[in-house]
């Protein structure tokens, strides 16, 4: 039989195929799409919360990736003070870190 397994909140995190249900999970089918289905202990919900969130945590991600390239690129090794070296270093750090995830 199929079962839909959801976690603490109630969010869809998959399926599986089993003779006997797990903890956190239901032979009901979600009618939603997966991002937006929530069980409330009854029944599946459409709920925008998550997708909201995913989409502002992109926005932030790729806010934060374009203050650090325009920080990288205002740099001018030339005219660049100590405080520019730092900032400069700490941005290349920051971009390192981001594309490593």
């Amino acid at each position: 039989m199929k079962y839909y397994e959801h976690d603490a909140q109630g969010w869809l995190i998959g399926w599986y195929d089993a003779d006997t249900p797990r903890t956190n999970s239901t032979p009901t089918e979600p009618k939603v799409a997966p991002a937006r289905a929530r069980w409330d202990g009854t029944a599946w919900g459409s709920d925008g919360e998550r997708e909201a969130k995913d989409a502002a945590d992109e926005t932030a991600k790729l806010t934060r990736r374009a203050q650090v390239l325009a920080t990288l690129r205002a740099y001018d090794p030339a005219t660049a003070t100590a405080a520019d070296v730092r900032t400069a270093l700490a941005a290349v750090i920051i971009y390192i870190a981001a594309t490593n995830q």
